[in-house]
């Protein structure tokens, strides 16, 4: 999976999910099993065009897994910098959306300057 490009793993992925059989296919992994499809979650979810597949991949490794991840020191430090890149991903999103707001208020104010 390391040496895989990316929009061809999510393709998968995607595939997967469409055919409900990601929970399948992601079920019943050993740590190492694990550790190749988390690292590649980890690694691109901040990616825009990956986000939304891979977020779901995540939220179900974590259901799946949850309750063992503890166990493994290296599934634990990949749980951890997931927790860290969605925390990341999230605080973007609400600096966009305030630019966002930001604009469109300037955008409504020099509409409303604007000589007739």
């Amino acid at each position: 999976m390391k040496e895989a490009h990316p929009v061809i793993v999510v393709s998968v992925i995607d595939e997967l999910m469409q055919r409900n059989g990601l929970k399948i296919a992601l079920s019943g992994r050993t740590d190492a099993d694990l550790l190749p499809v988390l690292a590649f979650v980890v690694k691109h979810i901040a990616n825009p065009h990956y986000t939304r597949p891979l977020l779901q991949t995540a939220n179900l490794i974590l259901d799946l897994y949850g309750s063992v991840c503890r166990q493994s020191s290296m599934i634990d430090d990949l749980v951890m910098k997931l927790k860290v890149a969605i925390k990341n991903e999230l605080t973007m999103l609400d600096h966009m959306q305030k630019i966002v707001a930001n604009v469109r208020l300037l955008g409504a104010n020099g509409l409303d300057s604007v000589p007739s």
